[in-house]
């Protein structure tokens, strides 16, 4: 289990990195277009991040 919350612990942190990235994107978009397309992919990454989150926290529970 352990082995499975690093593993999860670094994907998490790698992904939001990618998150933090699209977050400057939207601020920095030129264009409404720009912007939208970059809150659309900061979306998708979230709700990838939270899935992240969440099993961490199904495999932390389960070790308790």
């Amino acid at each position: 289990m352990e082995q499975a919350i690093n593993k999860l612990s670094q994907w998490y942190q790698d992904e939001q990195e990618i998150l933090d990235d699209l977050a400057h994107d939207v601020a920095q978009a030129e264009s409404v277009d720009e912007m939208m397309r970059a809150k659309a992919s900061y979306e998708v990454q979230s709700a990838k991040v939270n899935t992240i989150i969440e099993a961490t926290n199904l495999v932390v529970n389960e070790q308790k």
